[in-house]
């Protein structure tokens, strides 16, 4: 019989990576007949631990050698061990070297080539590669044969979904912005929404969100209860680059936004219907206030907007991307 292993490392910090590890690592223990175990790598104390008890490095180095064992190594934070593992699986996601690239900085360049060499190297150690964006799983050199692609899931939900009757001229914004990358894009959109016609809200942001809205002298009302309203926004995805899927997406469509963002988005969607209607790449104020007014003078567009919606909760699931990786593990190993 044997034993399966989730390797992540261990964020104190909730943000998309520490999120999409504990939603994809509850769907697989949810499998029927199927149990893995949790090692995080905790980089903070120095430490590892097996299922939330602490286990020496050579221990671990052991448990990766043994080929009654199969490993799931999720993100390229911990893929330094995959030359160490006998049968391991990967999960690649925010992969930042792309972003680097697009700085348009020699510092930055060097330092995207430096993790390109460090993920690709590592990735051949493993037997099988996921992408969870579509963009990175096409700008994948590897053979086809050994890579595939899996997606992030919606929130579950507690019952149907409210049906959104009107537009509301609101931005939305969101999300973890303490990686310099983010915070320079931020600070770009932001300035580009304040000159829209739009009205700028956020929810659930961290103290940088605040602080550069505060440097920038840009007036935003925090907005916690939009679920329960009538209203569809504009959420704003900030990102004038990708790397991996932006997970905030589905959390602003969830929250009954359509999508404006800075970086191309349109692929990871491309399967939904309407989703050119709902997900647009904006760079400007003008792009903003036409698209808006696109939308609100569309007398149909809050129905297609409700089937949009429906569609990605259903589309994006946890539990089938879950199922995904099982059956992989299962086609690979037994």
């Amino acid at each position: 019989m044997r034993n399966y292993y989730y390797i992540r490392e261990k964020i104190s910090v909730k943000n998309g990576h520490s999120i999409f590890d504990d939603r994809l690592y509850a769907e697989l223990n949810n499998i029927e007949n199927f149990s893995i175990h949790r090692i995080d790598i905790d980089k903070n104390n120095n430490c590892i631990l097996l299922d939330d008890k602490k286990i020496p490095a050579p221990t671990f180095i052991s448990m990766l050698k043994d080929y009654g064992s199969v490993f799931v190594f999720s993100h390229f934070s911990v893929f330094k061990y995959l030359k160490h593992a006998s049968n391991a699986v990967c999960i690649n996601h925010d992969l930042p070297y792309w972003a680097y690239f697009k700085t348009g900085e020699i510092k930055g360049y060097l330092k995207g080539i430096a993790l390109y060499l460090y993920i690709t190297h590592f990735q051949k150690y493993s037997n099988f590669n996921f992408f969870i964006s579509e963009v990175e799983h096409e700008r994948s050199k590897l053979p086809e044969h050994s890579k595939g692609l899996i997606r992030v899931g919606c929130s579950p939900t507690s019952g149907p979904l409210k049906a959104k009757k009107r537009f509301l001229k609101e931005a939305l914004l969101s999300g973890n912005y303490k990686w310099s990358l983010k915070r320079k894009s931020l600070h770009r959109s932001i300035q580009i929404l304040d000159q829209s016609t739009l009205k700028l809200a956020a929810y659930n942001v961290c103290d940088v969100f605040e602080d550069i809205c505060c440097d920038l002298n840009v007036s935003v009302s925090l907005n916690d209860n939009i679920e329960e309203d009538e209203f569809i926004r504009f959420g704003i995805i900030s990102d004038s680059f990708v790397s991996g899927f932006k997970l905030k997406s589905l959390e602003l469509i969830e929250k009954g936004c359509c999508l404006l963002t800075f970086c191309d988005l349109l692929q990871e969607f491309r399967h939904i219907v309407n989703s050119e209607l709902f997900v647009r790449k904006v760079s400007s104020p003008t792009d903003i206030n036409s698209t808006v007014e696109e939308l609100i003078q569309n007398p149909i567009s809050a129905e297609q907007f409700n089937q949009f919606r429906r569609e990605i909760t259903t589309y994006f699931s946890w539990k089938k991307s879950a199922s995904i990786v099982h059956k992989k593990i299962e086609n690979l190993f037994n």
